[in-house]
């Protein structure tokens, strides 16, 4: 990555030329509040993550970017995480950063935070952002303690309804900062079964 890679877009901005190579309206100041964190936080840049943070604004955009730029599935991934709807406003709070960890896993997850935190508008010393970051070296998602075998031994319940009560609990379960064990689960499953 050029040093001076933002001068460079400024420069393609000012001449009018960046909104023809993206095909879409740039968001400088998004990406210069990425490339100020990567700085201060002593981050290895990364293109496709500033492409994201400039450009990507809903979830269209990134196969959209992908097949102009000819990139592959793992840097559309990449640029996915950048889209407004994908983004949680309870960030960087604790309980809102380990829903996101659990939900997209640990390789996903600084990406996701640093785009989350350039999107904010935070300073690049944000306490609580630098926290949410180092997250993974602190917390482990737990895995979802209930199967589909589970559910079976409570009545005769088919495929969909076996999913919809596994979603159901293990919303329940996050939304219980995944408090709830084994056996709190397969109470509150049976609790679901008598209803149904």
């Amino acid at each position: 990555m050029a040093p001076r890679a933002f001068e460079g877009v400024e420069a393609l901005f000012d001449f009018g030329l960046l909104s023809d190579i993206l095909g879409s309206a740039p968001r400088l100041d998004r990406l210069a509040r990425l490339i100020a964190i990567e700085m201060a936080r002593g981050r290895e840049p990364n293109a496709i993550l500033r492409l994201a943070a400039l450009s990507v604004f809903v979830a269209e955009d990134a196969p959209r970017l992908a097949a102009r730029f000819k990139l592959s599935n793992a840097d559309q991934a990449l640029l996915a995480l950048g889209a407004d709807e994908t983004l949680d406003a309870a960030l960087p709070g604790e309980d809102a950063a380990k829903r996101l960890l659990y939900k997209i896993g640990a390789e996903r997850f600084p990406p996701k935070v640093l785009l989350a935190w350039a999107a904010s508008g935070a300073p690049a010393e944000a306490d609580g952002w630098l926290r949410a970051l180092a997250l993974p070296d602190r917390w482990q998602a737990p895995a979802f303690p209930l199967r589909g075998p589970d559910i079976t031994a409570l009545g005769d319940f088919k495929g969909p309804e076996i999913g919809a009560m596994l979603h159901a609990l293990e919303q329940h379960w996050i939304e219980g900062g995944f408090a709830d064990d084994r056996e709190r689960l397969l109470a509150r499953a049976k609790e679901l079964a008598a209803q149904t």
